[in-house]
């Protein structure tokens, strides 16, 4: 199963990515040992059923990337990290996240 999430704004080029569960699930465990969980509702990242789709507030991004370090602390691939962070930045500044 995986996630499929978009900023609010998007040009339909750029600005969307698809993850697998492992993916999610990683990228979860690293956000909240960061202490971005605080922020950012990292519920919304998992995977579901339907076609239910969750936002996640460009000021819940903003405040998540304000605790982020640029490298992982305990997630072993560091370009994963690094292209969630820079996608987060961008969604940040393109109306938020749609996950579905």
């Amino acid at each position: 199963m995986s996630v499929n999430l978009w900023w609010r704004f998007n040009d339909g080029m750029t600005g969307h990515v698809w993850l697998g569960e492992r993916e999610v699930h990683a990228l979860q465990q690293e956000m909240m040992l960061q202490g971005m969980a605080e922020a950012f509702p990292v519920d919304k990242l998992a995977p579901q059923t339907g076609d239910e789709r969750r936002q996640v507030a460009p000021q819940e991004i903003e405040a998540a990337l304000e605790v982020a370090s640029e490298e992982p602390t305990q997630l072993e691939d560091a370009k994963l990290w690094h292209d969630w962070l820079a996608f987060l930045d961008g969604a940040r500044h393109k109306g938020g996240l749609l996950v579905r």
